[in-house]
């Protein structure tokens, strides 16, 4: 762009001077040759302060290039240091960077070095050179993602990536101190660690890499919601039976209605009607029911599930072809044989403590002394068919059992297997509550209004940021204050003070210990320093403060200078 607008300019400047020469020669009266000197020689000063004025020079004065000693270094003489780092004699200390550069004036380049620059300081290098040499990653857990929140029943998923050596196992270990899932992490360090949630709450479960860190994960676990359940189905059997119960002791509202042959049917006729529809939150039914809808009644069901409704289609065999064109609408793709196949299941838990641990206490009506083993999961069955979409259950290979795709503003899931009831008959109950849970989690319509969501991990003393927040809303810290947030287009930021369980309306929010999870604040600072990292040319399209007001001196140079030259040149002897 400079040298583009130095072209521009001198191509200016050569037409002014033809200008004056034309002036001159045209002119009843000739300007004297001082005078017509005097205006050839003022035309470059112009081109001169308008360049000035639109790319004003770096410097002036102050200093070019500053050190920064950031956590884990050691500030010597002439080194800038940041709260975080060691000073050694001669150091200049700064409260924050934003401090230490309108100290030293104008500068050009930053060389930072330690760990990484925390969040306070990431804002204020803009058009700035910065020069980062990462140190190594320390070992250690440096990234958890956990879901928002869970239902409770529901099962959950924990990804973790850790930087250790080849071998070492990561643990999920839940409030009780017992451990549910362990794995080992692949060769870039990543695991998935997965457990069950019981009663709604809020608790921290722990994430434990072998003996070389600890992490904390919270968990908040919802009450769940009242829910709609419609069950359609051609035939009775056991795992409409199944379901029902499962559904009725999860605590939904559950209406079957179910063909018996011969014109006789169980629960009402299989039919629907979009009163009926529109007080359902999820539709249930199989392939023979879908057939006995009739066009008008799949009519009613699609508009439903636009409308937002949530339907599960459950396949008990081969597909009759009007039903499987019918249901490759939904783009599931429906592509083979349709042919019965075994399904093997992976186990659900490492061992059987983890096992015992997901199962929990058991009750009455389902005591672990009638649990089902570990290793004796029975093998189900499933229709053969290829499915695409979102996977909700895969089996031991990789094949996908279940999946949902999205409809206007509901969801459809497709589920292949025909005989999950054998789960609940072989004491794999808790396997058969995981995998209906899934399944009508997947497809639920959607509640009043999501909680609001908040920034990964707050730690105390460090700005977070609550979003989905309105005016009026409070956050109660745990001694009970109450702190009224002022939401800027839904969103809100707040301060921490101290480490604990905080309250935004009915989401329970944890904020960590300042010195909570140091490998992976160091890897966080250490990413978020490296993305500031640039060069010099990115002071060609940066307007720093200090830059932006030696725009206006020169500006106004060039405006006095041309005001002259004007009235130099038309003033009469």
């Amino acid at each position: 762009m400079s040298v583009a607008l130095a072209a521009v300019l001198a191509v200016g400047v050569v037409v002014a001077w033809v200008r004056l020469w034309t002036w001159q020669r045209a002119g009843a009266a000739k300007a004297s040759k001082t005078r017509l000197t005097i205006l050839i020689a003022a035309q470059p000063v112009l081109a001169i302060l308008l360049y000035l004025g639109l790319q004003p020079p770096v410097g002036g004065g102050g200093a070019r290039h500053i050190v920064v000693a950031t956590r884990g270094a050691v500030a010597g003489a002439g080194v800038v240091a940041l709260p975080e780092a060691g000073a050694a004699e001669g150091a200049k200390r700064a409260p924050d960077l934003a401090t230490a550069l309108r100290r030293a004036g104008d500068v050009r380049s930053v060389r930072i070095i330690g760990s990484g620059l925390e969040p306070r300081d990431r804002e204020a290098l803009d058009g700035v050179a910065v020069q980062f040499d990462p140190p190594s990653l320390a070992r250690g857990i440096v990234k958890v993602g956990a879901p928002a929140w869970v239902a409770a029943g529901d099962r959950f998923e924990i990804a973790v990536r850790a930087e250790a050596p080849a071998g070492v196992e990561v643990r999920l270990i839940d409030p009780a101190g017992r451990v549910v899932d362990r794995q080992t992490p692949d060769a870039r360090g990543e695991a998935v660690l997965s457990g069950t949630a019981r009663t709604a709450g809020a608790v921290l479960f722990t994430v434990r890499l072998g003996t070389i860190d600890t992490v904390t994960v919270p968990l908040w676990t919802r009450a769940p919601a009242v829910v709609r359940l419609l069950i359609l189905s051609g035939a009775p059997g056991p795992e409409i039976k199944a379901l029902r119960r499962w559904a009725t002791d999860a605590g939904l509202t559950v209406e079957v209605r179910a063909a018996l042959g011969g014109g006789a049917t169980l629960g009402g006729a299989v039919r629907v009607e979009p009163g009926a529809l529109a007080r359902t939150d999820i539709l249930v039914l199989d392939d023979r029911a879908w057939t006995m809808l009739g066009s008008d009644g799949r009519s009613v069901v699609r508009t439903a599930l636009r409308g937002g409704m949530g339907l599960v289609l459950r396949a008990t065999g081969p597909l009759l072809p009007a039903v499987r064109q019918d249901w490759r609408t939904f783009g599931f793709g429906l592509q083979g044989d349709g042919a019965d196949h075994v399904v093997s299941l992976p186990p659900a838990a490492p061992d059987d403590a983890a096992l015992a641990a997901r199962r929990g206490p058991g009750s009455a009506d389902v005591p672990l002394a009638i649990a089902g083993d570990r290793a004796a999961v029975p093998e189900l069955t499933r229709t053969g068919y290829g499915v695409t979409g979102a996977a909700i259950m895969r089996d031991k290979g990789g094949a996908m059992l279940s999946a949902w795709r999205p409809a206007g503003q509901g969801r459809v899931a497709l589920t292949l297997v025909q005989d999950s009831f054998a789960l609940t008959t072989s004491g794999h109950g808790d396997r058969y509550a995981e995998w209906w849970s899934a399944l009508l989690s997947a497809v639920a319509r959607p509640g009043d209004g999501a909680p609001p969501s908040i920034s990964d991990r707050p730690r105390a003393g460090v700005r977070a940021v609550a979003c989905g927040v309105k005016a009026g809303d409070r956050l109660i810290t745990p001694s009970a204050r109450a702190v009224e947030l002022q939401p800027e287009r839904g969103c809100a930021a707040f301060w921490p003070r101290v480490a604990g369980w905080y309250r935004l309306g009915e989401r329970p929010v944890h904020v960590g210990a300042a010195d909570a999870d140091p490998a992976m604040q160091a890897r966080e600072r250490r990413d978020a320093t490296l993305r500031l990292v640039r060069g010099e040319s990115a002071l060609l399209q940066a307007t720093p403060s200090h830059i932006w007001q030696s725009r206006w001196f020169w500006l106004a140079a060039w405006m006095i200078a041309a005001a002259s030259t004007w009235w130099f040149e038309r003033r009469r002897k």
